[in-house]
């Protein structure tokens, strides 16, 4: 087995298992302070992710650049959305 192969893999999955339980999170904090499921959470992560897709995708940024930016373009429209409704 290459070892390469599978320290990729294991950060992958390490990588993939954080998000999964920071979402699991959000869902029951939301869930515990108002008694209302909000599916919202997964709606945020999605838009998110395009931001960042599409910054990087057009290879405009680097990738350091696209992340933070990414984490900011989220979080400004989770904030106009709060606003909003």
């Amino acid at each position: 087995m290459d070892w390469l192969f599978f320290i990729e893999i294991l950060l992958s999955g390490l990588g993939s298992g954080a998000l999964l339980s920071l979402t699991g999170i959000a869902f029951v904090l939301i869930y515990k302070a108002t008694k209302v499921v909000n599916l919202a959470v997964g709606e945020m992560l999605m838009m998110g992710a395009y931001f960042f897709v599409g910054l990087f995708s057009a290879k405009i940024f680097h990738f350091g650049a696209t992340i933070l930016i990414a984490i900011a373009g989220g979080g400004l429209l989770g904030a106009m959305v709060e606003r909003r409704f």
